[in-house]
């Protein structure tokens, strides 16, 4: 737990950063407020959702899960990026960023 008040806050004094540095380097400052989350939420594979989603994943790509429309964009997302054979901790970090940079 305490890693991840560790994270808030160093996510936090970023964003205080950026609001009080000059423009030139509020990109760079941006960059890390964004990109040190996402690092942790992408490469932690320790949590007990982890193992799970993992295996849905691969059920998803074998076309076996049966609990979701093969229809929606995030399902057609997995199933293309798993037909390039991308790893899932990959799609993780890639949806960590998405999910913070948003």
């Amino acid at each position: 737990m305490l890693i991840y008040a560790i994270i808030i806050a160093i996510t936090t004094m970023l964003a205080i950063m950026y609001t009080h540095i000059i423009k030139e380097h509020k990109k760079i400052v941006f960059y890390f407020m964004v990109l040190f989350p996402t690092l942790f939420a992408g490469l932690r594979g320790v949590a007990t959702d982890y193992h799970l989603y993992n295996d849905n994943y691969k059920e998803i790509l074998n076309g076996t899960f049966t609990l979701v429309d093969y229809h929606s964009l995030f399902v057609m997302f997995l199933r293309i990026v798993g037909k390039l054979g991308i790893n899932f901790q990959v799609i993780v970090v890639i949806t960590s960023f998405l999910t913070i940079f948003i």
